[in-house]
């Protein structure tokens, strides 16, 4: 949480920490702003975290997250209390491909013997401590490979969802996909954290290759309130049918 305005810090490739660089686009047909109803800022927008997991990305609030691209206007001031890390279980981190792919940078689990292998990825990002009439609208992309990684969960601080949706996808040659999802939470959360199942069962594997996240903290439009109010059932029901499917 963030309730004030910090000194911008920039923080260098060195030793691995977060950058402020390199820029990340969303490509057409895959932005927030065509796909989340009401969605309001452009291209940095507020928030936008690129994890392609280049290095391993765990660590403790304080930093930044390593090895994360931050564009988003507010991530400057934002990104010290961001964190990832493994709950409910454990995760590896694959500098390549263990699958003999051209793809670095993987994290997840890949079963070799034995039980199940349980594990969770959190994704923390903090928020401004802005309240009603304050909603936060997030988009995410990710591409992963395996049996659990095609459902994230968002997790907020508190707010009640009032609309929810899948966007686009992508299978590649080497089985891997990318997946879409938003959500529109009121009163603006003080955090949300992004979770991806990372089980994997006998036989089975599941690896994540990026996540990319934005976020905006905004004051919607009448008009756009009562477009969220007519689609959130629609967007919750399929909610409930893509959980049914596993």
């Amino acid at each position: 949480m963030k309730t004030k305005v910090a000194v911008m810090c920039v923080l260098f490739t060195m030793f691995g920490l977060a950058v402020v660089a390199k820029g990340s686009p969303f490509p057409e047909g895959y932005t927030p702003e065509e796909n989340v109803p009401g969605w309001v800022t452009s291209f940095p927008y507020q928030r936008n975290v690129l994890l392609d997991f280049s290095v391993d990305p765990r660590c403790a609030p304080g930093s930044g997250i390593p090895g994360a691209d931050y564009e988003g206007t507010d991530d400057p001031y934002l990104l010290d209390t961001d964190f990832v890390e493994i709950i409910n279980g454990d995760a590896q981190w694959f500098e390549n491909d263990p699958f003999g792919g051209d793809r670095t940078g993987l994290i997840g689990n890949v079963w070799e013997s034995g039980p199940p292998v349980f594990g969770i990825l959190n994704l923390h990002l903090d928020n401004w401590d802005r309240q009603e009439p304050y909603f936060k609208n997030i988009w995410v992309e990710w591409v992963s490979k395996g049996d659990y990684t095609d459902l994230i969960t968002i997790v907020p601080s508190s707010g009640t969802f009032v609309d929810y949706g899948f966007g686009p996808t992508e299978t590649y040659a080497d089985g891997f996909v990318k997946r879409t999802d938003w959500a529109t939470i009121k009163p603006n959360p003080l955090y949300e954290e992004i979770q991806i199942n990372l089980r994997a069962d006998p036989g089975s594997i599941s690896v994540i290759d990026s996540i990319h996240v934005a976020t905006e903290c905004v004051v919607p439009e009448p008009g756009t309130i009562m477009l969220i109010a007519g689609s959130g059932l629609f967007g919750l029901m399929g909610v409930l049918r893509r959980k049914l499917r596993k």
